[in-house]
This record gives structure tokens, C-alpha cells and sequence, in this order.
């Protein structure tokens, strides 16, 4: 018995190896592919015309179907329209809730030692991935041929929440939603890690979150499920075992060698993810501006 004991460890000690390097094989492959679609994407913006079919095709039947039926209610529940702009405009109530539930699942102490540890660790690995999505549904905005905002797509005749500013994200392109590719990597990855708070945190993302961007105008429904199918493709990469490893060992790293500024950094990061870093991205698009003139 002790022989096979014996015999078993040494084969998972060189099967194991084998797969963590499988594994980080497949994650660079997938950071080789998304970068390829990005510089795919850029060459195309400079090879399709203006008047290209595909560009005139960013209004469809299917996204303006489901926006005129929502729309019809804009004004026969005015205590609704209230509602979802305060939803839209204010970050903590917004996206809270979402990093609420996050912090709940991680440091909740249910379970054994080993699912605590493992819930932890995808948590943690959740957070590098929701950040680079922002980024990714940022570069993607920019990349992409504009798309116009329902609320100010004239052929729509999209009549705007009073509630509502009619100059709101005027500029912006909208798709694909960043809001999506956030709070849905967000929401997955907490699914991931704890199937009861990630189950709340998927349905406050797609009523309270999501919905609200369809009502008052700000977003097409083709760009909610492009930006959740981005957020649903990303946090999948949590299920990598090389990539939680990393984020684990950099976490505990930074804990033990400098808690109280790791902390804090962990404090402003958690406000910096609600409201979709907006500010420290605006001044890196000015910066580049400048540099560019």
C-alpha cells in the first residue's frame, strides 16, 4: 500500500507540472488571439469604406424592435424614469452592490479550509481580468466604426426620458458596452467562486444595471450581449489554474510585505472598478491627445 501511495505521488508530481504548463500555454494563446482580433480590427477601420454595408448595418431590425417596444413605457411610469437615471448616473448604487457582494464572498469563512482558499483565489483572479475588460471594451469603442446612441438616432425617433440629460455620452460610441463587459466578468467570476452571490449579482447586473442602459436610450440590446459575451469569455480565463496561481502568489506577496498600503490600494481600486475607471482613462486619452498633436 505504502508502495502505491508512493508510486501515485510521483506521478502526479510529473503529471501536474505538465498541465500547468498546458494551461499557461493556453492563456498565452488566448492573450495572442485577443491582441491579433485588436490589430485585425484596426486595419480594418482604415480598409472599409465609410458607406461599407456592415457600417450601415449597425441599426437592425432586432435591436430596433426590442428598443421601440421599451421605449413606449418611457413616459407612462414617470417614477421609473427616476429610478433609472439615478441607477445610471450614480456609481455607488450603480456598481456597489456588485463589489458588495464580492468582498462578502471573499471573506466569507464557509466551507472548509481548502474551498475558502479556493474561493479566494478566483476571486482574486477575477479582478485583473474585469480591469482589462474595461480596457478592451475602451480600445474596442475607439477601434470600431461609430455606432450612434439610440437615444440620438434620428431615424428611431427615440423620445427621451425626462428624466434624462439628452447630452448624456455625447460622443461616445456604444458598442460594445463597457458597463457589460465589467459588471457580467464580475458577476461570473463571483458565479464561479460562490453560486448564491453570483447568482444575485447576475440578476442586479441585467435589471438594474443593463436594463436601464435600454430603457433610457444609452444602449442597444446587441450591445449588452456583445459586452456580456466578452465579460462571460474572459472570466472563464479564472477557471485556469496557472493564472489563479499567479494572482494568488502576487496577492499574498503584496499582503505580507506591505499590508497597510496594500490595502488602501485595494480601497480606492474597489471605487476606481464602480465607476468604470473613468477618471484615470479620460486622463490618458487626454495625454495621448496632446502627444499625438
Amino acid at each position: 500500500m505504502k508502495a502505491e501511495n508512493t508510486s501515485s505521488k510521483i506521478v502526479a508530481d510529473e503529471v501536474l507540472p505538465g498541465y500547468f504548463r498546458m494551461q499557461t500555454s493556453l492563456m498565452i494563446v488566448i492573450a495572442a488571439c485577443v491582441c491579433l482580433a485588436v490589430a485585425c480590427l484596426l486595419a480594418l477601420r482604415h480598409i472599409l469604406p465609410p458607406s461599407s454595408a456592415w457600417l450601415q448595418g449597425w441599426m437592425n431590425p432586432f435591436d430596433a424592435g426590442i428598443v421601440k417596444y421599451v421605449n413606449q413605457f418611457s413616459d407612462r411610469w414617470p417614477w421609473l424614469n427616476v429610478v433609472f437615471r439615478d441607477m445610471e448616473e450614480n456609481n455607488i448604487l450603480k456598481g456597489g452592490p456588485v463589489i458588495l457582494l464580492f468582498w462578502v464572498a471573499f471573506f466569507q469563512r464557509t466551507g472548509s479550509a481548502n474551498e475558502v482558499l479556493e474561493r479566494r483565489r478566483k476571486i482574486a483572479a477575477t479582478i485583473p481580468i474585469s480591469i482589462f475588460g474595461v480596457l478592451l471594451a475602451r480600445i474596442l469603442a475607439e477601434v470600431l466604426p461609430f455606432r450612434e446612441r439610440p437615444l440620438r438616432t434620428i431615424a428611431l425617433h427615440f423620445q427621451v426620458p425626462h428624466a434624462l440629460r439628452s447630452n448624456v455620452l455625447y460622443g461616445w460610441s456604444s458598442f460594445p458596452s463597457d458597463h457589460a463587459v465589467l459588471f457580467v466578468t464580475l458577476a461570473v467570476g463571483l458565479l464561479m467562486a460562490s453560486r448564491f452571490l453570483g447568482t444575485i449579482a447576475l440578476l442586479y447586473t441585467f435589471i438594474l444595471i443593463l436594463l436601464p442602459r435600454i430603457y433610457l436610450g444609452l444602449h442597444w440590446p446587441t450591445d449588452i450581449l456583445g459586452g456580456a459575451a466578452i465579460g462571460i469569455a474572459l472570466a472563464s480565463i479564472v477557471t485556469i489554474p496557472a493564472y489563479k496561481n499567479v494572482v494568488w502568489r502576487l496577492v499574498m506577496k503584496c499582503w505580507q510585505r506591505w499590508p497597510g498600503m496594500f490595502a488602501a490600494f485595494v480601497f480606492l481600486l474597489s471605487y476606481e472598478i464602480i465607476a468604470l475607471f473613468y477618471t484615470p482613462l479620460e486622463i490618458v486619452k487626454e495625454l495621448l491627445k496632446h502627444h499625438l498633436k
